[in-house]
């Protein structure tokens, strides 16, 4: 497909020494009779080949007149001695590089191929300077009229450049370099081995297409696998590539070589094949078929490298150890230098593995294992084994608590009270990398505090350099530590506490804001997601100089201060639609890092046509739209490819498509079939690996993957391939039953962990898979029980799937089977009926070891091997029966777990059974105990000791019945925030954050315009609040934000959140589409009923697939038929069907697009004018 634009920027070139020529005349003075004319501006130059001239009203006449209202005001710019150059050729040898420097990169792609074949070799090096800094389009397209030498004396000084530089050549430009070579060398199924090296092939393999490898002729790709330089190469470009680019490299390596289990790795083969970089990207067809000897070899030579294998999935990981395990035994009698040969892979070990391992290999591994991405069974597993290894952890010296490493997380909170307070200190250079959770950070930075009492002194005289020692154990300071701390220790210490942000508390890292007062402003690249918490009135004192100081380094600022923060740069700017194109192109937008997701759908509409491509480059990168903002960058896309129906799309390029990215999930069945198969092939790839369907409707997923299933030729009742359920990715949700049984048994078996872990599969999916696994697996290793047939390897792999079982079925599972699973089901999602089962069948009777123990008796290494999501199946029983040790060592993880009430009360009567009364608590022990809080009753709550910022912030992130509100409000009014309301700063209501529904409406009336103000983003997500209270919320708001909802700007429109639900109609049905696009979805299913109710139809529609799934039941029902109907549509999007509207046609060769299709692409510059007033 033919491009005919150019990019929005105009770039200064490198100050180079070459640059300028002393002695050379200045052209803009020169007496050439050349002059503009402006009747004709582009005489001599040239926008296609000669009788190429595209159609009128096609896709690439409109770009080209687009790119000619750019292109004409660059050339009467231009003095008329460089015209003269630029459409002479006969003259066009004598620009000076002067000259060349006053050149728009854009006019190089308009330039005649007579002209560009007589620029002269000096200029070889400020012109790669300025095309490899440009647009990639105008690149390939001058580097492909340049004479074969001149383009490779291009290459060549590009990869100088990029040496220099230090940086390897983006992907955009290397597939310039690739498209120029075939069109001066010939298809890619032509290339010899000496042109390849020409080029530096190892420099520009990214660039290569999955249909560029395919078409590689197998004799080259044996050259560039038996080359070390050229294997690294391909090495680190799988670990960057796309699915579709892996795919091809491991296909053609096949084609080249051979099956994979013909492989094989010695001393002589190596020089033959480096095979060893293809093995950690492989999918599970090829790894099954590597031999035990291959990969056992494969492991000794490479794993031991750091970084070999470090995405390794998880279920690949898993089938490599089998196959270990029939070369070099049992994992059981692994010794030391075995552990460290098979590298990323220790993140796998199954439990019975290490529990059962050497202690002198775990005395020398602990370590290493404990740097792996483990699950929390097996860090439960390991920490166990230390307490076995060393013994009681108070006789632990420094030397052994620097070996265990991070494997000290998971001693338990009771081990970790005991350690020695020297040996902490002693090991703090070791503890201070580790990742502890707030509360074990908490209990060993006391240790520290009581070790160094006499050195450090108290914590109001500590320096930075106490709090650089501390690293992750900063977040164990209390707010009230951090308030001690003088304003230069914390601003020399941003360093430390910008890195553990995620976990230090919100009301902490307001408080280290608050103390550097206005200094925050100078250090905003060095405070990182800390400004998340700048308060909202505080970002009107940022300037535009302060953010443009941060260049591309922008903090990670929060989607609601982008809202506001991105006007600096739309008054520096000017208007998006009214200013030159140059101030948004693509390397201003790339400054404006996470600022950029505050513009409303309209600014991203307006966006510059010209060097759209660019600027959709560097937008679909981000990983942080809404779904809203998605969809406007999707219609984006479509109209930089000048695309207004589905037929266009027959010329859609796989480059096209990588340009679109995460977009490309709102392609329509229609558009994917108008694709050529190879490119609907990668879109399909595309999609399924990173479309976004936040709050999509399973419509979203079938009709795309019916797509899907055409274009892989599968719509005839054909079985599926690995590749295609490879490919399919997240889109095998919209599958149905008859489809999963077209799923051969074997591919089943390669995609099962994958699949079951898709987040989005249905409960009837899940049940064909699990049935037929049981049959495939199950009935042949026990005919009489098929679910006692299935070993721990197939109940790892079904994971969630296991809810497609009935807990009658559950109950036939072997206990071993999945104790030996737990740690596979760390963070997965199961229904309570399965969790039940899963719990009993861990716990249940099944060895001699086990007969020793009460049936209900449960060690602290049981709850964290369950996990937070499992420990809910756990019986009131098992909760009573506990002992205190293991009690102290499980709060945390049974704090943050849905408990049912029952367990809450359970846990809440251990609670006092172990520390007594609530009055003995401390703010440490309140915020461990979590959810459990709530299960106390009103006059238990009334003996807590709330002084604290801590502790009662802690009770704010609960939620409570009104009477627990009730008591809870009025202790804290009497200890803590005063009985004046009006009194409170922001900081008060930011700590009792979910209890505030428990202050009435008449508190609610006495806040500060203020304190609302800056603890509003809070506010807005708090749940329980009647409609009275959020009326008074409303008037807040409206003293803080102005009178009129519908002149808020759209960052105090989603600060204020739910309580919007608390505004009369009339400012409800005076928001805006830019208004209603910003709402949070959490916030919108916070209004009352009948609030939601007052937006008008219109309103309602403009919702995206988040907001209006959102959107409760009890919502629902207050709304009109007109109202709902509007309602489904927005969450459906162009999957809508009404319920007398017929089934779609199969076919997916359309000639037109529905509306509510192009209404969403905002197909041409008209539309985006016409949106931008509103009037849609």
């Amino acid at each position: 497909m033919a491009i005919y634009l150019a990019s929005g920027s105009s770039k200064p070139p490198t100050q180079t020494s070459l640059l300028f020529e002393a002695g050379k005349p200045n052209p803009n003075k020169s007496n050439s009779s050349f002059q503009y004319n402006a009747s004709n501006p582009f005489n001599g130059f040239q926008f296609h080949k000669p009788g190429q001239r595209p159609p009128p009203g096609s896709r690439d006449a409109k770009l080209e007149q687009h790119a000619k209202m750019r292109m004409k005001a660059m050339l009467k710019k231009l003095p008329s001695t460089i015209l003269q150059k630029l459409t002479d050729a006969n003259s066009t040898k004598n620009l000076t590089l002067r000259e060349f420097a006053k050149i728009p990169t854009e006019i190089f792609r308009i330039l005649k191929p007579e002209v560009v074949q007589k620029f002269p070799n000096t200029s070889i090096e400020v012109i790669t300077s300025k095309l490899f800094r440009g647009q990639s389009t105008v690149l390939a397209h001058f580097l492909k009229m340049a004479s074969s030498q001149f383009f490779q004396d291009m290459v060549k000084q590009a990869m100088i450049m990029f040496t220099n530089k230090n940086k390897g050549i983006p992907k955009d430009y290397s597939a310039a370099i690739i498209a120029a070579t075939k069109a001066h060398f010939g298809s890619v199924n032509t290339w010899n081995a000496g042109l390849l090296s020409k080029l530096q092939l190892p420099r520009i393999i990214n660039g290569f297409s999955p249909q560029d490898f395919v078409k590689l002729p197998s004799l080259i790709w044996k050259n560039v696998l038996k080359s070390p330089e050229h294997a690294r190469a391909v090495a680190e470009m799988l670990h960057k590539a796309d699915k579709g680019q892996r795919i091809a490299i491991i296909q053609a390596s096949v084609r080249a070589f051979g099956k994979p289990n013909k492989w094989t790795i010695s001393p002589s083969s190596q020089s033959q094949f480096h095979s060893y970089i293809l093995l950690p990207y492989m999918d599970m067809k090829y790894i099954k078929q590597l031999t035990p000897s291959y990969v056992a070899a494969f492991v000794k030579t490479y794993f031991k490298t750091p970084g070999v294998g470090a995405n390794l999935p998880r279920e690949v990981a898993h089938i490599i150890l089998n196959k270990l395990t029939t070369v070099w035994g049992s994992p059981k009698t692994w010794n030391m230098t075995v552990m460290k040969q098979i590298g990323v892979l220790r993140k796998a070990l199954p439990l019975s593995t290490l529990q059962k391992l050497p202690k002198s290999t775990l005395r020398e591994t602990f370590k290493d294992l404990g740097k792996q991405s483990l699950k929390a069974a097996q860090r439960a597993a390991l920490g166990k084994r230390a307490i076995e290894i060393y013994g009681n952890p108070k006789n632990w010296s420094a030397a052994d608590l620097s070996n265990i490493g991070s494997i000290a997380k998971s001693i338990g909170r009771s081990s970790l009270l005991q350690l020695n307070r020297s040996a902490v200190l002693d090991s703090l250079s070791n503890l201070s990398t580790i990742d502890f959770d707030r509360q074990n950070g908490r209990i060993l930075l006391n240790h520290i505090k009581q070790a160094t009492s006499a050195t450090w002194g108290k914590v109001k005289t500590w320096s930075s350099s106490h709090v650089q020692q501390l690293g992750s154990l900063v977040t164990g300071l209390s707010t009230s530590d951090v308030d001690q701390l003088s304003k230069n220790t914390i601003k020399d210490s941003i360093s430390t506490f910008k890195a553990h942000a995620k976990n230090l508390r919100k009301i902490t890292r307001r408080k280290i804001i608050q103390k550097l007062g206005s200094d925050f402003r100078t250090i905003l690249v060095n405070i990182s997601e800390l400004v998340q918490d700048i308060p909202f009135r505080n970002l009107s004192d940022i300037t535009f100089d302060d953010l443009n100081v941060t260049g591309e380094n922008q903090p990670k600022w929060s989607k609601g201060q982008a809202l506001k923060l991105i006007n600096l740069y739309l008054v520096q700017y000017g208007d998006i639609q009214n200013t030159s194109s140059s101030n948004y192109g693509f390397e201003n937008i790339r400054k404006m890092g996470s600022l950029i997701t505050g513009m409303t759908h309209a600014n991203l509409s307006q966006l510059p046509f010209d060097g759209c491509i660019d600027t959709l480059t560097v937008l679909t990168a981000r990983n942080d739209w809404s779904i809203g903002q998605i969809k406007i960058l999707y219609g984006m896309f479509k109209t930089c490819m000048a695309i207004q129906d589905a037929r266009n799309f027959s010329s859609i390029t796989t480059g096209d498509l990588n340009i679109a990215g995460q977009t490309l999930a709102f392609l329509t069945p229609e558009e994917i079939g108008n694709m050529t198969n190879t490119t609907c092939r990668e879109a399909i790839r595309i999609i399924g690996s990173s479309g976004n369907f936040e709050g999509a409707h399973i419509r979203a997923y079938q009709r795309r993957l019916d797509a899907a299933i055409r274009c892989y030729g599968k719509d005839n009742s054909m079985n599926f391939t690995d590749d295609d359920i490879l490919s399919f990715g997240k889109l095998a949700c919209g599958m149905k039953v008859a489809h999963i049984r077209r799923i051969p048994k074997d591919v089943l078996s390669n995609h099962l962990y994958s699949m079951c872990r898709t987040p989005c599969l249905p409960l009837a999916l899940k049940m064909e898979i699990a049935n037929r696994t049981k049959m495939a697996v199950g009935y042949p290793g026990n005919t009489a029980d098929p679910m006692r047939g299935l070993p721990s390897e197939t109940v790892r792999d079904l994971g969630p799937c296991l809810d497609g079982f009935t807990p009658t079925e559950l109950k036939k599972l072997n206990p071993d089977a999945v104790r030996f699973s737990i740690a596979s089901f760390n963070g997965e999602k199961f229904l309570p009926s399965t969790k039940a089962v899963i719990v009993s069948k861990y716990f249940e009777i099944n060895n001699t070891t086990r007969k020793r123990r009460a049936t209900n008796t449960i060690s602290s290494y049981d709850i964290l091997s369950l996990g937070s999501d499992l420990s809910t199946g756990l019986t009131s029983n098992h909760i009573k029966n506990m002992d205190n040790a293991t009690f102290a060592d499980s709060i945390e993880t049974l704090g943050n777990a849905s408990l049912s009430k029952e367990q809450i009360h359970a846990l809440a009567a251990r609670a006092k059974q172990y520390w007594g009364s609530l009055d003995r608590f401390s703010p440490d022990m309140i915020h461990s105990l979590g959810k459990i809080m709530t299960g106390f009753n009103a006059s238990d709550l009334d003996k807590l000791n709330l002084t604290s910022a801590d502790a009662v912030s802690a009770l704010g992130e609960q939620a409570w019945n009104s009477s627990q509100l009730t008591q809870l409000i009025a202790k804290v009014k009497s200890h803590f925030a005063g009985s004046d309301v009006s009194t409170w700063p922001a900081s008060r209501f930011l700590a009792i954050k979910n209890m505030l529904p428990g202050l009435s409406a008449s508190d609610l009336g006495k806040m500060t315009p203020q304190a609302y103000e800056d603890a509003a983003d809070t506010i807005g997500v708090v749940s329980g609040m009647s409609l009275t209270q959020l009326q008074q919320l409303c008037s807040k708001a409206k003293k803080s934000f102005g009178s009129t909802v519908s002149t808020w700007e759209t960052a105090s429109v989603r600060s204020a959140g739910a309580v919007l639900g608390g505004c009369d109609a009339a400012d409800l049905s005076s928001l805006s589409r830019d208004a209603i696009n910003v709402m949070k979805a959490d916030a919108i299913k916070l209004f009352p009923g009948g609030q939601l109710a007052k937006f008008s139809s219109g309103q309602i529609g403009q919702f995206d697939e988040s907001q209006a799934s959102a959107v409760t039941a009890a919502q629902k029902s207050s709304l009109s038929p007109a109202q709902v109907q509007a309602l489904n549509q927005a969450q459906q999007g162009d999957n809508y069907v009404t319920e007398t509207t017929a089934t779609p046609a199969t076919t997916v060769k359309s000639t037109t697009t529905s509306a509510a299709t192009t209404i969403r692409a905002g197909l041409s510059l008209v539309i985006c004018v016409v949106f931008a007033m509103g009037s849609l």
